[in-house]
């Protein structure tokens, strides 16, 4: 098993993230992606571990509750 060309690994990253976002990625696609790369199918497993990693956490959003919204009219109110 070699260095895998860097455009090649990140298309195969790339598709096997949308396969993996449309809910349709499976342990095959997984396979045949380090078979066609010349690594093991933990190597291809652990790039998309990195790319979750990776990527940034969009913030929880808060809802104000009863008891918020009726303190800020009173501190907002003249």
């Amino acid at each position: 098993m070699g260095q895998v060309d860097s455009e090649r690994r990140a298309a195969t990253v790339a598709r096997l993230v949308h396969l993996r976002e449309a809910g349709s990625l499976t342990a095959e696609h997984v396979r045949l992606a380090a078979a066609g790369l010349g690594v093991d199918e933990r190597t291809v497993r652990r790039w998309l571990a990195r790319v979750d990693q990776s990527r940034p956490t969009r913030p929880e959003w808060y809802q104000l509750s009863r008891a918020d919204q009726e303190a800020y009219a009173y501190l907002a109110s003249p």
